[in-house]
């Protein structure tokens, strides 16, 4: 039976998810919503520099 999680559970360094949210604050993100669209968004290279690989 396959596992309907499968799709979450990821885990990433606190750092990198404080340099996420600093980054999209910085763009304009006033929201958690916000924050999530912007991490939607940015460019592999954007994220790979703040640390988080493999978010799509």
């Amino acid at each position: 039976m396959p596992d309907p999680r499968a799709g979450r559970g990821r885990w990433y360094s606190l750092t990198a998810i404080l340099l996420v949210c600093a980054c999209a604050a910085m763009a304009g993100a006033r929201s958690v919503d916000e924050i999530a669209e912007w991490a939607q968004r940015a460019s592999d290279h954007v994220l790979t520099a703040v640390g988080v690989d493999g978010i799509r």
